[in-house]
């Protein structure tokens, strides 16, 4: 294979303007662009209420007995005031 010439590169010179550009391409440096994505969390007192009635909801569909509606229902406060380890030491009392 002889060097052969297209319009003035040869088949060497064009490898190596190709590994130089390469190169070039790695030895700059590179940055990075931080995406600005701030996710809406939503209104925590409505999450606090809605959690409350949620508890409320399930303990009127699965407590038959009026003394079990009043000793389980008292856990919903603790969740008004996202106190959980307040409603984990209700609950552990109320069973």
């Amino acid at each position: 294979m002889g060097n052969v010439s297209f319009d003035g590169f040869t088949r060497r010179a064009s490898l190596v303007s190709l590994g130089a550009a390469g190169m070039a391409v790695l030895a700059s440096p590179v940055t990075a662009a931080a995406k600005n994505k701030k996710k809406k969390k939503g209104d925590v007192n409505k999450r606090r209420k809605q959690q409350a009635a949620d508890w409320l909801a399930l303990i009127q569909a699965e407590c038959p007995d009026p003394a079990c509606l009043i000793a389980f229902g008292a856990c919903a406060e603790p969740l008004k005031s996202c106190n959980f380890s307040g409603f984990i030491t209700c609950f552990s009392g109320a069973v």
